[in-house]
């Protein structure tokens, strides 16, 4: 009777981790999921967008302005990014330990989206503003031309930063998607 109560309390015990771990592999596949988009969004505005908005500053920013009026990039990225770090935040939580292996790389695709979006809103946001939201007609020329030339040496860092992200990314979802059938 002893070794059949023990049985079945290992059975409920095995079948809680199971629906952790499974439950945990599905917010990851979320995060990755939303974190591709986020990635494919970058790619079309480095290959859409920019080459538009900097062609001939600033009749090629007012165009794109007068085009962009009911909504925006900044949207798509301020709706996938929070949902990105909301689910690997989940998904850490639910796979700490699952494998232990995984833990600091779930930290570090964790720090690396953080960082992005950091330094999205503490360098990109004040050319943001200056290029797509304040008048432009309280800027010069030169000061949208040297704004354009900063945004885009910085977003070519950013794709570095966030490709090596996702490469972490992919490196944890192996990892952990692996793991989960010895669970």
């Amino acid at each position: 009777m002893a070794n059949e109560q023990k049985s079945t309390v290992k059975q409920i015990s095995e079948n809680r981790q199971s629906v952790r771990v499974r439950t945990g592999l599905g917010i990851l596949t979320i995060a990755l999921i939303t974190f591709s988009a986020v990635v494919g969004g970058m790619f079309y505005q480095l290959v859409v967008e920019v080459p538009n908005w900097a062609a001939d500053i600033p009749g090629s920013l007012q165009a794109y302005r007068e085009f962009f009026q009911v909504t925006h990039a900044g949207f798509y990225f301020q709706v996938l990014v929070p949902l990105t770090i909301l689910c690997l935040v989940g998904a850490t939580i639910l796979l700490w330990n699952r494998p232990k292996s995984t833990n600091l790389w779930m930290l570090a695709v964790l720090g690396g989206v953080i960082f992005t979006e950091a330094f999205t809103l503490i360098y990109f946001l004040p050319r943001i503003m200056v290029l797509f939201l304040n008048p432009l007609d309280g800027a010069s020329t030169d000061q949208l031309t040297a704004a354009s030339a900063q945004w885009q040496a910085a977003n070519y860092l950013r794709m570095v930063i966030v490709l090596a992200t996702m490469g972490m990314f992919l490196r944890v979802y192996r990892i952990a998607g692996q793991n989960s059938t010895s669970e």
